[in-house]
């Protein structure tokens, strides 16, 4: 019993370290390791320890991975209001976009972060215009 508690505080604690580090990994630099098998691992090693277990240790697993995507779920959607708090009103391609999407973050977490996630991926990956007084005094 004490061993499985361990291995599942362990894979709690490391669920949230994995997934943000595995962005930040460079593993094309590495040879051999793919990012995908990397991201297998734990949650092949969580249904190892579903499968031999009791119900009870189940019970106690189950419960601590809730736990785990809800802290990860609140770092992600903390993430998001920094950043969109970050953008100046002139980032937003209308007048009132940065409140829209500020009411849908705090309203509905759930569908606002994955939309603004998907967003200003999608919006803020292509190349603006340059717009200054020095480009405008050029025309």
């Amino acid at each position: 019993m004490i061993w499985f508690l361990f291995m599942v505080l362990f894979a709690v604690v490391a669920l949230p370290v994995v997934v943000t580090s595995l962005r930040r990994m460079r593993l094309h630099s590495m040879p051999g390791i793919n990012r995908w098998i990397v991201a297998a691992l734990l949650p092949g090693a969580l249904f190892f320890l579903f499968v031999n277990s009791s119900p009870r240790e189940a019970n106690v697993l189950f419960e601590m991975l809730l736990y785990a995507a809800g802290l990860l779920l609140v770092y992600l959607w903390i993430r998001e209001i920094v950043h969109l708090m970050g953008l100046s009103d002139d980032a937003f391609p209308d007048r009132h976009d940065k409140l829209m999407w500020f009411v849908l973050l705090v309203g509905l977490p759930p569908i606002g972060v994955p939309a603004f996630a998907i967003f200003r991926r999608a919006y803020w990956a292509s190349a603006k215009p340059v717009v200054d007084s020095a480009a405008r005094d050029l025309i």
